[in-house]
């Protein structure tokens, strides 16, 4: 296709679909608690990450592990003053060097906007790239809130 075409049926299209006057959001349109609602005075959320050997209690926190020992770690993100419903977590973890290395997804659901949630996401070490490159020293783990630019938490451990 012949460019000056596509930009002209480009051009168009974005006229007919930004430059109509017709195009409209109404307030009426909105949900009455959605975004419109004043939140200047809602408590801060807060978050913390920290790892874990397991999930299973008593779970048992720390900084420091062995690597030829350390099959899996267990990242639990604690948040407060979510809003009730639906929210999502990016658990990203940056090896030593600076690289991130993965970033682990976790969707969940605030049922009590008063109380503490707690998330886990997993992270498989034996067998992965991990133990083959012997990626050994500091890592960061950063915790971000509903997609959010900057991290929340963040804490760091280290793999021996």
């Amino acid at each position: 296709m012949n460019t000056k075409i596509l930009v002209g049926i480009l051009s168009a299209f974005f006229i007919a679909a930004c430059g109509n006057p017709g195009l409209s959001v109404s307030s009426e349109q909105l949900p009455e608690n959605g975004p419109t609602q004043d939140l200047r005075n809602a408590p801060k959320v807060t978050s913390s990450v920290k790892v874990a050997l397991s999930q299973n209690a008593p779970v048992q926190f720390a900084s420091k592990f062995k690597l030829g020992t350390t099959y899996d770690l267990y990242f639990a993100m604690d948040i407060t003053h979510l809003p009730a419903g639906a929210h999502h977590v990016d658990i990203e973890l940056t090896a030593p060097g600076g690289i991130v290395y993965q970033s682990l997804p976790v969707d969940f659901v605030v049922a009590d906007a008063g109380k503490t949630t707690r998330v886990w996401a997993a992270l498989p070490v034996a067998g992965t790239l991990i133990e083959q490159m012997n990626l050994v020293g500091q890592w960061k783990a950063a915790g971000f809130i509903n997609y959010g630019g900057s991290a929340s938490s963040s804490s760091t451990f280290n793999l021996k």
